[in-house]
This record gives structure tokens, C-alpha cells and sequence, in this order.
């Protein structure tokens, strides 16, 4: 999503995966309150900003 993928079809062919996996994995993350559905896909949420700068900002 950040490299602007918003389509199930084309981040499953970057990632290797088939896009019923990679929607069930979005649709988890929905759910988390991490993503958000989007007119043009999907969209980080400020939960989901959060949670990345903890990750990859270490403790």
C-alpha cells in the first residue's frame, strides 16, 4: 500500500501470493483497524501509522 498498490491482484503478484490470501490478510487488518477501505483501495489508518513507527522505531 505505501508503494501506492491498492488492488488484491496486483499485491499478490508482488508478493507471491494468490489474492484470496492476500484479501483475507487485508480484511484482518480492517478489522485491527490498521488499514481502511479507500474509493481508490486501501488506506493506512493513524492506528496503523502508530504501529508502524513502534515497529520500526524499536521500543
Amino acid at each position: 500500500m505505501a508503494s501506492g498498490m491498492n488492488d488484491a491482484r496486483q499485491m499478490g503478484a508482488e508478493l507471491n501470493l494468490s489474492s484470496p490470501l492476500v484479501e483475507y490478510h487485508l480484511s484482518m487488518l480492517e478489522k485491527a483497524l490498521v488499514i481502511q477501505r479507500h474509493e481508490a483501495g486501501w488506506r493506512v489508518t493513524s492506528t496503523g501509522l502508530l504501529f508502524l513507527e513502534k515497529v520500526e522505531g524499536g521500543p
